[in-house]
């Protein structure tokens, strides 16, 4: 895609659920693009390194089934997606969210 090459970047938060736990998710997507399109997973890192973030962080670290199904059940609502092509996705992340991306891996999931 060149420089001059027009888009139209649509954004929605998603909500979905790990048991019943409501989570949120962030897609963004070209809407002049047809068809489907690749995906990619983007797990955050955590903002503010204080005493509280460190302890939801550590919550998940020292659960790491816990970490894989969050991660999960947010990878199969992209996989989902009517605009994904479910056979080209892949998932990155920075400091937490790249435990968490291998953690997916580590789990079984491609």
């Amino acid at each position: 895609m060149s420089l001059g090459a027009q888009s139209n970047i649509k954004t929605e938060v998603v909500e979905y659920k790990d048991g019943e736990t409501v989570l949120q998710g962030y897609l963004a997507y070209d809407a002049l693009l047809t068809g489907k399109r690749p995906g990619v997973l983007i797990v955050h890192e955590w903002y503010e390194h204080n005493d509280s973030s460190r302890q939801l962080a550590g919550a998940f670290y020292q659960d790491r089934q816990v970490m894989r199904q969050r991660a999960a059940a947010g990878l199969k609502v992209l996989q989902d997606h009517p605009l994904t092509d479910s056979n080209r996705i892949a998932a990155i992340g920075f400091c937490f969210g790249g435990t968490t991306v291998l953690e997916l891996a580590r789990g079984g999931l491609e």
